[in-house]
């Protein structure tokens, strides 16, 4: 069974026929066996994972075999008429990922991996350390499925972040300028997924050419974030 993490909506018209108006799902498993249904589901768009280290079977595109390979999942997609959503994301639920770390479903803190994905860095990684090794893994896996230039790589702020916690602003903006820096100068666009606030914070110091709103509607400045109607795609 695909975990299928969100309904997407572009953001024109209203009517179900108005081709502005698309479904799309993000999934961090391989959909190969499942793409004859989810076109007859109406899904024209499928989001598929990106990620610097390996955290479990299919979830990232690129190990799930290249352009040309047997049973490569990409070749499937785009043979079936689909198109992709291309995501990056690599522990990125809290703001600790800043910090290079992160916590276990159980709450238990760890060190995110070194450049090799081998062992904990040590010491744990700064936010632009963090942010030149996502970058880095995120133009190479997306040249090795052959994403085309000019299209975007979505970043992912899963967490409820807030405009008032003034340290992981700082921070979030030193990630997210090694990040626009390296993926436009491989000639990529950046995308931001998150909350209100760090889609408007993104925004706002120029860092994000796309914006997908999360569609957890309590977190800060999101509603008036999808007001404000700047929002390219909300999770629905």
């Amino acid at each position: 069974i695909i975990a299928m993490a969100a309904l997407l909506l572009a953001p024109l018209g209203a009517a179900h026929a108005d081709p502005g108006r698309i479904a799309i799902i993000d999934t961090s498993r391989n959909v190969r066996d499942f793409l004859p249904e989810l076109r007859a589901a109406g899904v024209m768009v499928i989001g598929r994972y990106y990620a610097r280290c390996f955290e479990w079977d299919g979830k990232r595109l690129v190990d799930n075999g290249l352009p040309g390979q047997p049973g490569s999942e990409i070749d499937a997609i785009l043979d079936h008429g689909f198109a992709v959503l291309s995501i990056y994301q690599y522990r990125s639920s809290s703001k600790l990922k800043f910090q290079g770390k992160s916590l276990t479903r159980a709450g238990n803190l760890f060190t995110l991996k070194d450049a090799n994905c081998a062992r904990p860095a040590n010491p744990p990684h700064s936010a632009k350390t963090e942010a030149t090794l996502d970058a880095r893994a995120a133009v190479t896996q997306a040249k090795a499925v052959g994403q085309p230039p000019n299209t975007a790589i979505y970043f992912g702020v899963d967490f409820n972040f807030d405009r008032s916690d003034a340290a992981t602003t700082k921070k979030m903006v030193e990630y997210f300028k090694v990040v626009s820096q390296t993926l436009r100068a491989n000639g990529y666009l950046v995308g931001a997924y998150g909350s209100g606030d760090a889609l408007m914070l993104l925004k706002r110091h120029g860092l994000a050419d796309f914006t997908w709103l999360s569609a957890s509607r309590a977190f800060a400045g999101s509603s008036a974030f999808h007001n404000s109607g700047q929002w390219n795609l909300f999770q629905n």
